[in-house]
Formats: structure tokens, C-alpha cells, sequence
């Protein structure tokens, strides 16, 4: 993953998110159409090379967010 990433396709300048090692979970607040949200984004590892799933989903899903809370 890159240092930063855009939240916006428009790609400005303070529209940028930088990753923190320190503190992986980037959060941001938008207001849209007059509603305001508060969005995170926390990276966790994915498999690429399938073998076997447990179908877990979600429940794996938060696992991999729980730790790096």
C-alpha cells in the first residue's frame, strides 16, 4: 500500500490520507448532500491464493480489524 491514498477522484491536494504505522485506521469526516459521516479505512492482509475458506466472513473480517485497534 502506498504512504497516501485520495479520498476523492479528483485528486487534490488536501483530499489526501496519509497511512500512519503507528496508528493504521485512518479516519476522515465528509458531509454529503447535508448529512455528515464519518468514514475509516483500516488495511488488513488478503490472500491472494485461496485454498480453503471458513466461512467466517464477517466474523474474519473484524478479527483482522480487532487487532490492529
Amino acid at each position: 500500500m502506498d504512504e497516501s491514498f485520495s479520498k476523492s477522484i479528483l485528486g487534490l491536494a488536501d483530499g489526501r490520507i496519509h497511512l500512519n504505522p503507528e496508528k493504521p485506521v485512518s479516519c476522515w469526516e465528509e458531509t454529503i448532500a447535508g448529512d455528515a459521516f464519518k468514514i475509516c479505512v483500516a488495511p488488513v492482509l488478503v490472500c491472494r491464493n485461496v485454498k480453503q475458506t471458513a466461512g467466517g466472513g464477517d466474523n474474519i473480517s473484524g478479527a483482522g480489524l480487532l487487532v490492529q485497534l
